[in-house]
């Protein structure tokens, strides 16, 4: 009789220890568009790949972390995800991405821009390259110790959601962020230390600053009322950036929030709560 029991425990066993020795675990567990996604490892990695393409890796928190994101109109499907550890070892995993269902606004132009659609079009065009550029210069510092936060004393109030697709005329614009509604002159907060990349006034965005944290991984505010940091300044979280306002394509006060990693566009929320 003991010989059957003990022969029992080691059969239930077995499959308990090998799942706890898994080396990577992912926030969320579920992936869609627009996602962020973080991975947490039980031992340190040396590189890591998503769908072949190098993602962050970094210490944080007594440990190490990767970090990317999926584009919001990356097609649903199967993907590897690749790490290579320090010992020696490489682990693949294939991770599903699913498709998310973006909503879809009629949006006019303000008089105040004087555009056309076609016009508002070529506009961020040709801002896409100036910050391309500025996103695509990856620091390897890391320049935050402590979670992410969001802006504003207040974030409950959504006015726009990541995603959404605009229709403005013939033309559908894809919006790149989150806007939080606030009343203009509001304090708008780093949402972690990092280095002003950039602080200036663009005919679209209006005022706006990007905050460099390491790794690929920028905050960008838009519409500001006004600025309050200069380009080169290391911010602390909840640094002073500026104030919410309605420059640029807006027609009410609110701050438009955006997170790029490594140059993928991510849900600002999304980050924030898988980033722990």
């Amino acid at each position: 009789m003991n010989r059957i029991i003990l022969s029992c425990f080691i059969v239930i066993l077995l499959p308990i220890a090998a799942r706890a020795e898994t080396p990577l675990a992912l926030s969320p567990k579920t992936l869609f568009q627009g996602d962020a996604v973080v991975v947490s490892f039980s031992k340190n990695p040396r590189s890591a790949t998503f769908d072949g393409a190098a993602i962050s890796v970094f210490p944080y928190a007594g440990a190490y972390r990767a970090v990317f994101g999926v584009s919001a109109t990356k097609p649903p499907g199967a993907y590897v995800l690749r790490v290579d550890f320090a010992d020696g070892t490489v682990q693949e995993q294939t991770v599903a991405v699913r498709a998310k269902k973006f909503p879809l606004v009629v949006l006019g132009i303000p008089e105040k821009l004087g555009l056309t659609p076609t016009g508002l079009v070529n506009k961020l065009q040709t801002e896409k390259v100036i910050l391309d550029e500025i996103f695509g210069k990856k620091a390897e510092n890391v320049f935050f110790s402590s979670q992410f936060g969001l802006a504003l004393a207040d974030n409950r109030r959504v006015g726009s959601v990541f995603g959404e697709i605009r229709q403005t005329g013939e033309t559908q614009i894809r919006h790149m962020g989150t806007d939080f509604t606030a009343k203009k002159g509001a304090a708008v907060g780093a949402i972690n230390a990092g280095l002003v990349r950039k602080a200036y006034v663009d005919a679209v965005y209006g005022n706006l600053v990007i905050v460099d944290h390491g790794q690929g991984i920028f905050s960008f505010y838009i519409h500001l009322d006004t600025i309050r940091v200069k380009e080169g300044a290391a911010l602390k979280k909840g640094s002073l950036v500026g104030t919410v306002g309605n420059t640029g394509y807006a027609e009410t006060p609110h701050l438009h929030l955006s997170i790029k990693i490594n140059g993928v566009s991510v849900d600002p929320i999304s980050f924030v709560r898988n980033l722990q």
